[in-house]
């Protein structure tokens, strides 16, 4: 209580944070209203989740509650469980007139951990509704299709100026049965649909690590999730 007291405490722009880690026990979205509320804009916020059982489907009434968002089990599940939490993040965020641009993605043992940085425009937020979609899966073979939520259209206008224009898409992209095996589908979502590492930012954090006195460092996790090759860091979009 004491640190949502505090954040809540620091919203005033001459209060506000420069990062924030959220790290608790469970699921973080008690704190995240108040630690978008006290960051600074250009800001990085540290987020962990560690309730994973959660974000990988066993209970997608509990994720829907917390996250706001229905998991699927799949076998790409620890990527599900970070986009859901970017998915969250982001629309705590379009509250206050910010949104997030995710630096990097981490899911390592029984937790996810993501590092986003923030940024504040009304004119920006518009496009989060584009940066989200729903999965489709099919019950039989797996295989599923995307459903983005929103649309950005680019046109000319009588001036000669490039304009965008939002949308919402038709859809949905699947019929009943699935194309494949015939069998009914299960939707999950919304999930975060854009980038979440930032390849910059992951180049230079690996060159900083791998140099002394990081290097010499003698700790088991830490090589396994960032010097050893990232072998559990998701590498996708």
């Amino acid at each position: 209580m004491q640190y949502r007291t505090l954040m809540y405490l620091s919203t005033s722009y001459e209060k506000r944070f420069d990062i924030i880690d959220l790290d608790p026990y469970g699921c973080p979205n008690r704190f995240l209203d108040g630690a978008i509320q006290s960051l600074t804009s250009g800001g990085s916020l540290l987020v962990t989740a560690n309730d994973m059982a959660v974000l990988a489907g066993n209970t997608p009434e509990a994720c829907n509650a917390k996250y706001s968002s229905v998991p699927l089990r799949m076998k790409c599940f620890h990527e599900m469980g970070l986009r859901i939490l970017l998915h969250c993040i982001e629309t705590h965020s379009n509250r206050y007139g910010k949104y997030i641009e995710p630096l990097l993605s981490i899911s390592a043992n029984f937790y996810i951990r993501v590092f986003v940085r923030m940024h504040s425009s009304q004119a920006k937020c518009k496009y989060s509704m584009s940066k989200q979609l729903m999965v489709f899966q099919c019950t039989g073979c797996d295989t599923y299709t995307l459903q983005p939520m929103g649309i950005v259209k680019s046109k000319i206008s009588d001036k000669g100026n490039a304009e965008e224009k939002f949308g919402i898409p038709t859809g949905p992209k699947v019929n009943s049965n699935c194309a494949h095996c015939g069998d009914k589908h299960h939707m999950g979502g919304p999930l975060w649909s854009h980038p979440i590492h930032d390849p910059t930012f992951v180049e230079e954090f690996l060159q900083i690590i791998q140099e002394k006195p990081l290097s010499d460092l003698d700790t088991t996790s830490f090589k396994r999730c960032v010097i050893g090759g990232m072998p559990e860091l998701v590498l996708g979009t």
